[in-house]
């Protein structure tokens, strides 16, 4: 036996007030908290509707009952109503405004809705650039491959990133090796780096340089490769001396390079000049911002800024953590190193009390040990450490980061 659905309220439930431009977190979660127990209470389907007063009391089974709640009505819907969801739907997952793990919400629901072969008309561009954007990479892959099929020439770079981004390098391979033979798609310096073949990447670029010295564009290409090749005095030197031709736009690119060069090298006299282009509230901003004041002893604005990181990984972490715990793995280490910087500060606070700091150290070696054997992670751990305590007071986690160096093909770093 089927219900009646009220189309009007069904309508009236996703209306956005303004496009949702002035929504903030908690505007969007009552948003969608409506408009899913307004589902239930207008399903065809009993036992659905059987559920909608416990899902009033529980945002978790009514986000949970979310999808099968839309997929009850959307058939009994006429036309017109139908046009006007999409059209609000549409509204909502392209506002800016809209926080990450809601826009996932909308994404699985596309998702579901496709499994039972009642595609929403969605503009497939639009939903790879947004599932992208919210970390989402397994459904980013799943429109850009169809994308890819109609233009594969334009599309032919994204998937490859998105690829590289679900730790899945044959594929991006693969997609280039399609697109060189099938489709005669000329091979791009950036290429490279989407694959991870940073020295690669890198001799193209310097090769590149040889004619045009001033090429912004390849001087920020290699830059990022000394980054990732944690060649820290190349990359040093390179942001000093393009640092005093380089426009505005192009320091905050090159800001967070730089700052990260300094910081590795103790170079801090360096840094206050490459925070002053970083906006505050970017994760960058924030995450240098911190650094500085807890190596300048500036507990209470590292705080400051540490919270503000926490904060803005948060969202991140929610839509990563949804897909796997693998591809939240490099968010979840920033967020260890925020602990640790606030390990770093009460380190700093026990000089009178040789104890606590080797109990902290303890800490962090285990902590250490526990961290996957890569050696980005293990790099970006240990540089957190030596804001206290230097490589030859830790020689024995040193040698074995130089050691994981030299077992995947990184001997400079070693």
């Amino acid at each position: 036996m089927k219900l009646k659905v009220d189309a009007s309220a069904l309508k009236q439930a996703l209306q956005l007030s303004h496009s949702g431009t002035g929504y903030n977190s908690e505007d969007w979660d009552e948003w969608i908290r409506k408009f899913a127990i307004e589902l239930l209470a207008q399903s065809p389907s009993p036992a659905l509707r059987f559920c909608l007063s416990m899902a009033q009391l529980s945002n978790p089974l009514a986000r949970e009952l979310f999808n099968p709640g839309f997929i009850s009505c959307w058939s009994e819907l006429p036309e017109q109503y139908q046009d006007h969801m999409i059209h609000s739907l549409e509204m909502a997952i392209t506002a800016t405004t809209i926080p990450p793990e809601i826009l996932q919400c909308l994404l699985n629901l596309a998702e579901f809705m496709e499994r039972d072969n009642k595609s929403l008309p969605f503009d497939i561009t639009v939903m790879s650039d947004l599932a992208d954007n919210c970390a989402a990479y397994a459904k980013a892959l799943h429109y850009k491959e169809m994308e890819y099929l109609k233009r594969p020439a334009e599309t032919c770079e994204a998937l490859i990133s998105i690829n590289t981004k679900l730790d899945m390098p044959e594929a991006a391979v693969g997609i280039l090796l399609d697109a060189q033979r099938r489709h005669n798609v000329e091979l791009k310096e950036t290429w490279y780096e989407k694959l991870g073949r940073w020295e690669q990447a890198k001799e193209v670029y310097e090769k590149k340089l040889i004619d045009n010295p001033r090429n912004m564009d390849w001087i920020m290409g290699r830059m990022r490769c000394l980054h990732a090749l944690a060649e820290w005095e190349a990359l040093a030197e390179e942001s000093a001396r393009m640092w005093r031709f380089a426009e505005a736009t192009t320091r905050a690119k090159m800001a967070p390079l730089a700052a990260a060069a300094a910081w590795n090298l103790g170079r801090w006299h360096s840094m206050p000049e490459y925070l002053t282009v970083m906006p505050e509230d970017s994760n960058d901003g924030s995450f240098f911002r911190a650094l500085y004041h807890v190596h300048m002893n500036e507990f209470a604005d590292a705080e400051k800024y540490i919270h503000q990181s926490r904060e803005r990984l948060d969202t991140e972490l929610r839509a990563l953590i949804a897909e796997s715990y693998n591809r939240a793995y490099k968010t979840v280490v920033k967020i260890q190193q925020l602990s640790e910087l606030e390990e770093v500060m009460e380190y700093k606070k026990s000089a009178d009390s040789p104890d606590k700091q080797q109990i902290i150290r303890t800490i962090w070696t285990e902590r250490l040990h526990g961290c996957q054997a890569n050696v980005e992670v293990w790099q970006s751990v240990l540089a957190i450490h030596s804001l206290v305590v230097s490589p030859r007071e830790d020689i024995d986690n040193w040698l074995k980061f130089a050691n994981l160096c030299r077992k995947n093909g990184h001997l400079k770093l070693s």
